[in-house]
């Protein structure tokens, strides 16, 4: 790759890693779930249950839109619907722990028909635009009982990292709730707004044209 190309590449990864740098979370609090108070499980050993003030604390619990009161710690069912935080030592699968020591991890019933879910009340911040989140699996958002589209905006190895457009709800106060089944870590609000699909097609469409015209050179 010559050197004209490998700088407009660099260009453009910053340019896209800025488009969602994090801004005030609002009154919304452990976002990144590193606020348990659970004890530490030597690695390769299962936990106890604990409560869900404890295991995600600033989070309602609900199993099929009912509320619960205790979640799993580091472990898993055989197919019954639950909700886990899993760290700081769990390896069952590997690279479970999306970022920091936990993860919470949404288990849903063997045949999807019951869903577990979490939520939190709270004002998203005056200037949001949108909010994403590392996650695996299938996660649907709502904010105030109103289901909001997905968009995946990048893949990596271990998750996606996901967006969606909250800029009408901005200053808003109402129940922010994640649903379904999979991993999830790491929400995060942010100022700017989710790109159109296109952007990322113009700027690789970019690329290939500063390539040629500096291969023309």
């Amino acid at each position: 790759m010559n050197s004209a190309l490998s700088r407009y590449l660099s260009i453009t990864a910053l340019l896209l890693g800025g488009l969602f740098v994090a801004r005030g979370q609002g009154t919304f609090q452990n976002l990144d779930f590193e606020q348990a108070k659970v004890p530490d499980v030597p690695a390769g050993q299962f936990g106890s249950d604990v409560s869900s003030t404890d295991g995600v604390p600033g989070w309602t619990t609900y199993i099929g839109g009912g509320q619960v009161t205790t979640i799993l710690h580091n472990n898993d069912t055989l197919g019954a619907p639950a909700i886990a935080i899993l760290g700081p030592f769990w390896a069952f699968p590997a690279n479970a722990i999306l970022q920091g020591q936990y993860t919470v991890f949404l288990r849903p019933k063997f045949d999807a028909t019951i869903l577990p879910s979490i939520a939190q009340l709270g004002m998203v911040p005056s200037t949001a635009q949108s909010l994403r989140f590392w996650g695996t699996g299938k996660i649907s958002v709502s904010f105030a009982g109103q289901g909001l589209p997905v968009s995946s905006l990048e893949a990596t190895p271990n998750y996606g990292v996901y967006g969606v457009d909250l800029s009408s709800f901005a200053g808003q106060t109402g129940w922010l709730e994640f649903e379904g089944g999979g991993l999830l870590d790491n929400i995060s609000f942010s100022d700017v707004a989710i790109p159109e699909p296109g952007v990322f097609g113009l700027f690789a469409v970019g690329a290939l044209l500063a390539c040629w015209r500096t291969s023309r050179r």
